[in-house]
């Protein structure tokens, strides 16, 4: 036991130290941000980005695609009992309640946690007041008689704990260790959870961004040459809405992703804190025992948060898992129909040569001020206009570069799968592996609870009154221990209540005396436990 004792304690000590440390876990900004910029890059066609996860295993195609197909089987039924399909379908009443309907399992956990814990407590209540009665008229009936003081209950630490008390103790730890090493594997799920929440939305607003310099600048350039085509200029007006409606999900997934991760962080610690209580709690024994402190808390936080998240982070999931298999349809359903063909160029390659026009015009104006330089500097114009000239040549280059490769379908395309991979493989990967350690997270502390409160009720020894007495009898018939007692004084309860003789026959009986007859915490006390003074002559006289 000591040796068990001695590594708990450091068990204990390197949990504290991990706790410390995990509050310099965050996303790897030099990372992102190079994420970002090759996402910006539009000189690169085969350009692709991919989050460095901490848990390699979290970018598996293999277990998306099971995580989907798990999703995808969760019967839907809204509030009403109507089964609803998996159809993606957000302008659906329905369709929003059988999925705020997923996680109602967890939610039903919780509500029946509650109850049982109001039940139980209430059920504790009412056996201590039953017992508390029952000794209080045992105590009125008895107020006059002496009993045996070693008849108080107590703690044999003579006596080896029981097979169940062992049993309870070391599946407690195990429990409680086992929560721990969740919870470590969680602190990595959630970064990079939000890692992936945060990088998908920025890989495209950045994308949409230099789509729309890009646009701005041929649309400059070409106004003067010629008139350019209205499907042109939809299309730049376009890309400035689809760029609004992601800087506005970014604000908001932004504010969903902040407070979910710093819920499930301070969550996460919160349970730490816990389990650190409740190993003190059974390896260290107290006067005042924490187990039922461990207990209460730990039922507090298992109800608010561990059962919250699986509940929140499921329906994420279903959700994902509709939008996935069916993304190219869907974007295009939702999608006004002005810009359908702009979608399908894009996401599909679809009508390459529609943009052939751009290129032409762009190459013509780079002739036109190329031998406008030529002309200045055969003509000695002035080093200003010429270099007014030149760098008007730079920039004519560098935006037929970037407009051949930002009009090349590719690059979007590339840009879009990169975010659906994020979405489909890292997002749906992490949110369902984060619910599962949560869920046995939650499942294991409440036995761990349970098996804390055998530990907590452990069977208290009582003396037997009988021996007892026996004792007493032998002590009197036996000279030598006869005039061991021979005294003014006989103290009773550890040196605190005497009885004093004062040449009568009639004990006085101190107020401290009676009331331990009367303990509250003792569940097991009888009528038989208390003796009269009478009963025994060593209790009765003093020689």
């Amino acid at each position: 036991m000591k040796l068990l004792k001695s590594l708990s304690i450091i068990l204990i000590i390197l949990i504290l130290n991990l706790i410390n440390n995990t509050n310099s876990i965050e996303i790897n900004e030099n990372n992102k941000n190079e994420l970002l910029e090759k996402s910006s890059n539009s000189n690169s066609l085969e350009n692709m980005v991919e989050v460095d996860l901490s848990i390699k295993s979290l970018n598996s195609l293999d277990l998306s695609n099971k995580v989907i197909d798990l999703y995808s089987k969760i019967p839907r039924y809204s509030f009403n009992g109507i089964k609803i399909d998996n159809k993606f379908s957000p302008n659906n009443r329905t369709y929003i309640e059988s999925i705020i309907l997923t996680g109602s399992p967890f939610e039903l956990i919780i509500i029946i946690t509650v109850l049982l814990s109001l039940i139980s407590l209430l059920v504790k209540l009412f056996i201590k007041i039953h017992k508390w009665r029952k000794n209080k008229s045992q105590l009125n009936k008895y107020k006059h008689l002496l009993g045996n003081s070693n008849s108080k209950h107590h703690y044999n630490k003579n006596k080896k704990p029981s097979i169940i008390y062992i049993c309870s103790t070391v599946i407690t730890i195990i429990l409680l260790l086992a929560v721990c090493s969740f919870l470590f594997i969680s602190i990595f799920v959630n970064k990079d959870l939000d890692q992936s929440i945060t990088i998908s939305i920025d890989n495209l607003e950045s994308h949409l961004n230099n789509r729309v310099e890009v646009e701005n600048r041929i649309i400059k350039e070409c106004e003067p040459i010629t008139s350019i085509p209205y499907d042109a200029l939809e299309i730049v007006s376009t890309t400035k809405q689809i760029l609004n409606v992601t800087k506005e999900t970014k604000e908001i997934l932004g504010q969903y992703g902040y407070y979910r991760y710093q819920f499930i962080f301070i969550l996460i610690l919160s349970l730490f804190a816990v389990i650190s209580l409740g190993l003190l709690s059974i390896i260290i024994k107290y006067k005042f025992s924490m187990i039922p402190l461990f207990i209460s808390i730990g039922l507090f936080i298992v109800c608010v948060g561990v059962w919250v998240v699986p509940s929140t982070h499921v329906p994420m999931g279903v959700v994902i898992s509709d939008i996935c298999p069916n993304m190219d349809e869907i974007i295009s359903e939702y999608a006004p129909e002005s810009i359908n063909p702009y979608l399908y160029f894009f996401l599909n390659c679809t009508g390459r040569d529609d943009f052939n026009f751009i290129y032409a015009m762009l190459d013509d104006k780079i002739e036109t001020t190329q031998n406008s330089l030529d002309r200045a500097k055969s003509h000695h114009y002035s080093n200003t206009t010429i270099n007014k000239l030149q760098s008007k040549l730079d920039d004519l280059k560098d935006l037929s570069r970037d407009a051949k490769d930002i009009l090349n379908c590719k690059i979007t395309k590339n840009t879009f799968k990169s975010t659906k991979d994020i979405i489909c493989i890292d997002i749906i990967n992490s949110s369902f592996i984060l619910s599962i350690l949560f869920i046995l997270i939650g499942l294991l502390l409440s036995i761990s609870f349970i098996t804390s409160m055998i530990i907590y009720s452990k069977p208290k020894q009582i003396n037997n009154n009988n021996n007892n007495n026996d004792n007493s009898k032998k002590s009197f018939d036996s000279p030598k221990k006869t005039r061991m007692i021979k005294s003014k004084n006989i103290n009773i309860n550890s040196g605190d209540d005497d009885i004093e003789r004062d040449g009568s026959l009639t004990p006085l009986l101190s107020t401290s005396l009676l009331s331990g007859y009367y303990d509250d915490d003792n569940d097991e006390t009888e009528a038989s436990s208390i003796s009269s003074p009478f009963a025994s002559p060593s209790n009765r006289y003093i020689i």
